[in-house]
């Protein structure tokens, strides 16, 4: 399956050979299908995606027994197209996955801090309450901060090994402007529209600790947008020289807010982007063209 093109409020994917369109409907949490249905304002040859970030067993039964619902469950990361599931629940329950998430946040925060943080200070810096951060270090603790070179090496190592974030959903666009000014674009656009959208990947790579000429763009929006409006056109994931990526994990926006107000790099650039370790997790993911970027950037975090 292939996001061929989305926005706001609808997406095309392409199923089996053909288009399909979903009209969206975005809840924050379900319990009842009942409810949610009530709210779906479903048309004659669309299918409805209801895209969430929880769900109840017996609400998510009920919907997918709904012939003309697809399912998209932010902590879970499940999604369900056309009655065929293309990724099934993560392992992790809900709460788990979401107390991981929240862990690897604050771990992020005490890497890049070049002082000394309270709980109340990474609290802020995850947007959680200090009640959280204390809970998820009753079995172990948060770094020291500042940490030491050593010790953010090897919390860097451990973290460099998650999985980037493959989002909940993606589209995919060709364009012939250079993959930098494509990204500028898209966070504009998104400024414009009022969705916040960050760079990633080796975009944000090449804003943190310039190296290679970025090749490929990576984009995290809060929402699907429609980038033809930038002279972009609709490609596959092979083609594509920028992707659109609405992440299924929130920190991403709060660590990214953080860094943009300690950093002043990121303070005077007019591209916003996830956080250094965000980055590198990206660079490590896509394909290694053999330039050292993602150690150069690795020991820029460490060192720098």
């Amino acid at each position: 399956m292939s996001v061929v093109t989305g926005d706001a409020h609808s997406i095309t994917y392409r199923f089996e050979g053909r288009a399909v369109t979903a009209d969206l409907l975005r809840v924050g949490r379900i319990s009842s299908a009942t409810a949610v249905l009530r709210r779906a304002n479903r048309q004659p040859g669309h299918r409805v995606l209801v895209a969430c970030d929880f769900i109840s067993n017996s609400a998510r039964s009920a919907l997918l027994t709904e012939t003309d619902v697809d399912l998209s469950v932010g902590s879970t990361g499940e999604l369900v197209l056309s009655g065929k599931t293309l990724k099934p629940p993560a392992t992790p329950p809900p709460a788990t996955a979401h107390r991981s998430r929240r862990r690897r946040a604050a771990e992020r925060v005490c890497l890049l801090t070049r002082e000394r943080l309270r709980q109340v200070d990474v609290a802020a810096a995850v947007a959680v309450t200090q009640q959280a951060v204390s809970k998820m270090t009753e079995k172990e603790p948060l770094p020291e901060t500042p940490m030491t070179e050593a010790a953010r090496r090897d919390l860097l190592t451990k973290l460099s090994l998650v999985l980037a974030d493959d989002g909940l959903v993606e589209t995919y666009w060709y364009g012939i402007d250079p993959v930098m000014e494509q990204v500028r674009s898209s966070i504009r656009l998104g400024a414009e529209l009022s969705v916040q959208i960050l760079a990633g990947g080796e975009v944000a790579a090449d804003v943190l600790q310039p190296w290679r000429v970025p090749t490929r763009g990576l984009v995290y929006a809060e929402e699907l947008v429609d980038l033809s409006v930038l002279k972009l056109v609709e490609a596959t994931a092979e083609e594509a020289t920028l992707t659109l990526r609405v992440p299924a994990d929130p920190t991403v926006w709060t660590t990214a807010t953080w860094w943009r107000r300690v950093n002043e790099v990121q303070q005077q650039s007019d591209i916003a982007t996830v956080d250094p370790v965000i980055a590198l997790q990206d660079l490590n993911a896509s394909a290694d063209l053999g330039d050292g970027a993602p150690q150069r950037l690795s020991d820029w975090i460490v060192s720098r």
